[in-house]
């Protein structure tokens, strides 16, 4: 038979968990999704920043073909994890359904654009 041990008291309120280097202040970003849980949470996920003309012409190709991708800004942290993802902090970066589409035009499936001509964005979306 399996003995119980009781917790000494005091033993569920010890220091937070190891696993996080510091505990982060209430209401702190630090605690965002990462890209990888984003990519998985998303049907459809552009990585962008708001001065790059390819990120504007996927967004709106995706917009214009009736999608309504979530649209991340990818600062220094999140393209540090996309290059650990995908090889490179170009973006835009697109994924649908965790496939990564790629680029505008080119990477992953072939790109945005390829993608939409072809009926890929569609095919995924509708899986």
């Amino acid at each position: 038979s399996s003995h119980f041990c009781p917790s000494p008291p005091g033993a569920l309120r010890g220091p937070p968990s190891r696993t996080a280097p510091f505990s982060p202040p209430p209401g702190s970003a630090t605690m965002a999704p990462t890209v990888k849980e984003q990519i998985e949470g998303a049907d459809m996920i552009a990585f962008v920043t708001s001065t790059c003309p390819f990120c504007i012409k996927a967004l709106a190709a995706l917009k214009e073909a009736g999608y309504e991708p979530t649209v991340v800004q990818a600062d220094y942290f999140v393209k540090k994890e996309l290059s650990e993802i995908a090889g490179s902090t170009s973006v835009p970066k697109v994924w649908v359904k965790g496939e990564f589409i790629g680029g505008c035009n080119d990477g992953g499936l072939g790109g945005v654009m390829p993608c939409l001509e072809s009926g890929k964005i569609k095919e995924l979306m509708g899986a």
